[in-house]
This record gives C-alpha cells, sequence and structure tokens, in this order.
C-alpha cells in the first residue's frame, strides 16, 4: 500500500500497542503523527479486546488494524468515539454480510456470531482527549477457530467468498473518514440515532446477568455517559457499565 499513512508491520504484539509506541517515538523527534494514521498487521502476539481479554486471530486471514485519531471532543463525549467507529466498521462488514449489529459497547456480530472486535483508547489531557488510538479485530478469510471462543464468526464464513485484506482496510478507511466528519461537526443527535438502529438486541426482551442476577430486560439505549440502559417487563430500569453486565446468547 503505497501510502505514508498506512505502516504494514508482519508482526507485533498489538497493533494500538504499536501505534502508540510510534507516536510518542516521532514526538520525541519533534514530528507530529498524520491523523488516520493505519498500523497494520499479519499477524498479533499479544492482541487485546475490552475488559482485558484477548484477540485471537490466524495469521493473514484477517484484519488487525489501529486507526490514529485527534478529535477536538471533552472527555465527557468520548463514548461517540467508540460509536462513530463501531459504525464505520459495521458498515464496511455489511458491504458484505447480511445483518450485522452493533453488541454494545463496540463488538459487531451476525446474529448471535461475533465477527470484529474494537478496542478504543484515549489519553486525557486537561479537559480534551488528546490522543485516541481505536483498534479493531474483523475476522475475514478464517474459518477454523478455537473451541475455546464461544460463538466466531467470519466474513467468508458468512458469505462464502474469499476477500483480500488491503481490499477491506481501504473501504474501512475511506467510511470511517465519513463518520469522523460527523463526529468533529458534532452531529451527536445523527450518530446516536444510527447506532441505536443498529444496536443488536434494541427493544428486544433477552436474558441478562447484571451484577450477578439474572434478569430479562430489553435494550432501550444509552446514558449520557455511554452505559447501556436495561428495562425489565415490570419498568425496573438498570445502568450498566462496561462490566456490570452480561449477555446470554
Amino acid at each position: 500500500m503505497n501510502n505514508e499513512r498506512f505502516i504494514f508491520i508482519p508482526e507485533v504484539t498489538s497493533t494500538n500497542d504499536y501505534l502508540n509506541f510510534f507516536i510518542r517515538e516521532r514526538k520525541s523527534k519533534g514530528f507530529n503523527t498524520q491523523e488516520f494514521t493505519i498500523v497494520h498487521t499479519d499477524r498479533q502476539t499479544a492482541g487485546r479486546g475490552q475488559q482485558g481479554n484477548t484477540w485471537e486471530s490466524n495469521p493473514k486471514e484477517n484484519i488487525l488494524a489501529s486507526f490514529y485519531l485527534n478529535p477536538s471532543i471533552s472527555p465527557r463525549k468520548q463514548f461517540y468515539i467508540n460509536i462513530f467507529f463501531a459504525l464505520s466498521v459495521r458498515k464496511m462488514i455489511s458491504k458484505y454480510v447480511y445483518s450485522a449489529k452493533i453488541k454494545w459497547p463496540n463488538d459487531i456480530y451476525i446474529d448471535q456470531k461475533k465477527i470484529a472486535g474494537i478496542l478504543v483508547e484515549h489519553n486525557i489531557q486537561g479537559s480534551m482527549i488528546s490522543q485516541t488510538i481505536a483498534g479493531v479485530g474483523i475476522n475475514l478469510n478464517q474459518t477454523s477457530f478455537s473451541k475455546l471462543l464461544p460463538n466466531p464468526t467470519s466474513i467468508k464464513l458468512e458469505s462464502g467468498h474469499e476477500n483480500g485484506r488491503i481490499t477491506l482496510l481501504k473501504e474501512l478507511d475511506t467510511i470511517a473518514r465519513t463518520y469522523y466528519e460527523l463526529l468533529n461537526n458534532e452531529q451527536y443527535e445523527q450518530l446516536l440515532k444510527e447506532y441505536y438502529w443498529h444496536l443488536f438486541r434494541m427493544n428486544e426482551t433477552h436474558g441478562f446477568i447484571v451484577h450477578g442476577e439474572e434478569v430479562e430486560a430489553k435494550v432501550i439505549g444509552l446514558d449520557e455517559y455511554g452505559q447501556l440502559l436495561l428495562m425489565e417487563k415490570d419498568g425496573k430500569k438498570h445502568v450498566c457499565g462496561f462490566k456490570e453486565v452480561q449477555w446470554i446468547l
């Protein structure tokens, strides 16, 4: 890929970690890093997911990439960065696979199977976010997964077709730039509306484990901090942070 924004490293611990190192190294030498610089790799040796989970991926079969962003946004609005990026990944995948949904906070699911995971990490200085690294792992051409993974799938398994990793990464880059413009123009309502439209189990009653207790509830949206809002049939509401809810699939 002949573009200085795209950095290919055959093997890294994680693309998020490498991109963070790359940005710091350039800064120490007096250089800024171009926004939407992307690190991508064939293989991660210590890929990370939400809540400290690992991300498993066969070498050279999937998209493993991280994007550098520098949004002008306050920390209290930081979940909109997750929203814009999850919408971008979902839209790219939906070009190849029908019914892609965003499972809060930002996994991508096909029916009840996970096809992509996102990890967004911020640096905050003062009252603003100074740097964001948005990492994504997309199961592309992999068809055999570890039995320890509960519900994986891939674009190839769902569509029956193999696709080029670079082609789809370029598509994601283009789509993400469009959503990023909405973010920078503070089109939060529009982003949230689309996020809700594609949110997994939105307004559907299912089983959840909330603070260790199993409940039947439906997703009704997010609060102002990006926490998940659930409501039981009797009207009882739950506000859930990342580690406070489990989905019963």
